[in-house]
């Protein structure tokens, strides 16, 4: 209520302003010098933000018809219910939420927790849990559960042999910053275009970038540390069975590790579900159907994301 407070008491000091015997343009410029604070006001407190110029004058003219019918808390409270607000307020709330979750999982497993893949997302998820403390090979990469198993059937000797990299000319990128790099061996097998997508490993300083990750991986599987391994992918059988057979094959490089598999499909029901597809000790698979359409490294509604890392950390700790 400390916003609605703030308004109203400049918006009284417009008012009286209005009511004085001052004579037309001393007043109105007052006024109007007065009511473009409350609005710059409203977007620093409400929004964090310097106002935009027609967001600032859809306020502007919005509180100047309605202030003097008195209606200022519902000026305020519109401002308040804006689609912004609401998407910031809730994407903060997503954010905390997936902390508190990644302490759960910190808790057991502490730092090491790594990406599978197969999409930006689960990178991104765990960044904002709070478990991205290391990078790992396969963060922000174009891949599948087939390639990664390929990566871990010859020790990632195909990934970090350079005569397979083909850097993208700028031209042919969707954007200057991305699709960067091919990986010839799996485009040609696995139809994978740009594999390395924010990185160009031809050169020396990205290669050493991926070596140092591939090290830090298989370092911490052979340790014997206890390890979660997390994979976000398509939802068909076709992607089931190959996240299954990559699952095994990476848990014959070490015991000690529980690989956690969300097959995602875009639901248009209201109501979010989940139901298990596979789960032993150490492998667990399941179908996460969302309320909401699934983007690049969030669904377009935060409970989704909150829904689904809740599930993921369930079943990363449960006991077995």
């Amino acid at each position: 209520m400390a916003s609605i407070t703030y308004v109203k008491k400049h918006l009284y000091i417009a008012e009286t302003c209005v009511s004085d015997s001052w004579e037309g343009d001393m007043y109105t410029k007052l006024e109007n010098e007065v009511i473009s604070k409350v609005v710059d006001g409203l977007y620093r407190v409400l929004l964090g933000r310097e106002p935009d110029e027609s967001g600032h004058d859809f306020h502007f003219n919005n509180i100047m018809a309605n202030y003097k019918s008195g209606a200022f808390e519902e000026v305020l409270r519109g401002f308040i219910s804006s689609k912004e607000i609401y998407e910031s307020n809730l994407e903060k709330y997503r954010n905390s939420e997936l902390k508190k979750f990644g302490k759960e999982i910190k808790n057991i497993y502490e730092d090491n927790v790594f990406s599978l893949g197969t999409h930006c997302y689960t990178s991104y998820m765990l960044k904002v849990a709070g478990l991205k403390v290391f990078s790992g090979p396969f963060d922000w990469l174009f891949s599948s559960c087939s390639l990664i198993e390929d990566c871990f059937s010859d020790n990632f000797e195909k990934f970090l042999d350079k005569s397979f990299y083909e850097t993208v000319p700028i031209d042919k990128r969707a954007l200057q910053h991305v699709n960067k790099c091919d990986h010839r061996y799996f485009k040609e097998k696995y139809g994978i275009n740009y594999v390395f997508n924010h990185r160009d490993p031809s050169g020396d300083k990205d290669y050493n970038y991926y070596v140092r990750c591939v090290e830090r991986l298989i370092g911490t599987m052979e340790s014997g540390r206890k390890t979660l391994l997390v994979c976000t992918l398509r939802d068909n059988l076709e992607n089931h069975l190959s996240f299954l057979s990559m699952a095994r094959k990476i848990l014959e490089k070490s015991s000690n590790i529980k690989i956690v598999g969300a097959a995602i499909t875009d639901n248009t029901e209201k109501v979010p579900k989940i139901i298990s597809l596979y789960n032993d000790n150490k492998i667990n698979l399941f179908r996460y159907e969302s309320s909401s359409k699934w983007l690049d490294i969030r669904f377009s509604s935060p409970t989704d994301d909150i829904n689904l890392f809740k599930h993921i950390c369930s079943v990363a700790c449960e006991a077995k």
